[in-house]
């Protein structure tokens, strides 16, 4: 019994994995996960981390971001390419503690 309980649960999992395969794009941003319904049912980008992405790949998946402008998420896409441009050109930006930005002396912060 306990086994024909473990398949029963394996084959359910696996089942809501496709059906969320099938239905949405999961996108791995630098903040968080999004979840983005698919406008076709495929297997096409069921997961993507575009954290490193830039213009060309962005290009290589146009389904993706039909998605992402019809659901209103057209900005991790201008985020993606905007900041990985501004880090080739410029470098990339010293990471912000804001203990530190003010640059004073040790006693003098509190």
């Amino acid at each position: 019994m306990r086994r024909l309980f473990a398949m029963a649960f394996g084959v359910l999992l696996g089942a809501a994995a496709m059906f969320i395969a099938f239905k949405f794009h999961v996108v791995r941003t630098k903040d968080d996960w999004v979840f983005v319904p698919k406008p076709s049912a495929a297997l096409v980008d069921a997961y993507v981390d575009v954290r490193e992405w830039d213009t060309a790949e962005w290009t290589k998946h146009t389904q993706l971001v039909k998605a992402l402008v019809l659901t209103g998420r057209a900005d991790l896409v201008r985020k993606a390419v905007t900041t990985r441009f501004m880090d080739k050109t410029f470098g990339e930006a010293p990471p912000r503690d804001d203990d530190t930005s003010l640059d004073l002396p040790d006693f003098e912060r509190k």
